[in-house]
């Protein structure tokens, strides 16, 4: 085991294996703030080392078996000033990324699973794409793009498919959703629908 930052801050690292080159595996990776603490378990990275030398970070796999995040702050969160430029040093490249099972919150109640999502930072623009994610009884796909300074714009869209009952003892029905959020972090528009499937319901009617 390794501690990696000053504290307050810290890093640990549990059962490390592999190559500084080529990647590797970590059993248990935990990161600390005074308030925030996010353990991630089976890790897996596989990247390619020589792509700094080119100026770019490009990680070909990041698998999770768990992430975990706890906030012990007692307080309500305050409002915070958004900072003045996301920029990144260096391009980078996520091609694969994998969480089998996301929870936060001190008893887990909330939590997602089967997360696949790949990310590009280049030209001073962030890029996620949003493959797939089961929360609750749905599951979702999305794609979000931000400038990372300016105004910096956001364009994101969400959509999914969640089943819910009307009544207790009913069968659940499947409802679209679709969210959609535009416009400078400090003066977001959100536009959202939720309609019900009527691919699985035949007495449904378009409008």
């Amino acid at each position: 085991q390794s501690s990696l930052l000053p504290t307050p801050l810290s890093l640990t690292a549990d059962d490390v294996t592999g190559s500084v080159r080529h990647g590797g595996r970590v059993e248990r990776l935990t990161w600390q703030d005074k308030d925030l603490r996010v353990t991630a378990t089976q890790l897996d990275l596989r990247w390619q080392m020589l792509a700094l030398l080119s100026g770019q970070l490009h990680i070909d796999r990041l698998h999770l078996v768990s992430l975990q995040i706890d906030s012990s702050a007692a307080d309500a969160p305050t409002a915070s000033t958004p900072p003045s430029s996301l920029r990144l040093p260096l391009a980078v490249t996520l091609e694969d990324l994998s969480i089998k099972r996301i929870t936060w919150g001190a008893q887990t109640a909330a939590q997602a699973t089967e997360l696949r999502a790949h990310y590009r930072y280049a030209d001073a623009q962030h890029a996620l794409t949003l493959d797939h994610v089961q929360i609750a009884s749905g599951s979702y796909q999305g794609r979000a793009s931000l400038a990372a300074d300016g105004a910096m714009t956001l364009d994101a869209s969400l959509s999914g498919v969640l089943k819910a009952a009307l009544s207790e003892g009913t069968e659940p029905l499947p409802l679209n959703l679709n969210a959609s959020v535009q416009g400078a972090l400090a003066d977001l528009a959100l536009k959202a629908t939720l309609d019900l499937d009527a691919s699985a319901n035949p007495n449904a009617r378009s409008g």
